[in-house]
């Protein structure tokens, strides 16, 4: 296999995205959390959006 770090840098210039699916539990949350670790990446999660706005009763438009 070939590094990582490696498979980062060359592609550092380009803009990424990851979509992580699978079911509840799935270990999606546990996936991304080890992926912003290890890489200098932003993770956001729709479903803490959506409990964010519900709990603070914004305007979902």
């Amino acid at each position: 296999l070939q590094d990582p770090n490696l498979i980062f840098m060359a592609s550092a210039s380009r803009f990424m995205r990851f979509i992580i699916m699978g079911p509840p539990g799935g270990g999606k949350g546990t996936i991304a959390e080890r992926i912003v670790r290890d890489f200098p990446i932003k993770s956001l999660a729709s479903g803490d959006l959506l409990r964010h706005h519900m709990a603070i009763k914004s305007r979902l438009r």
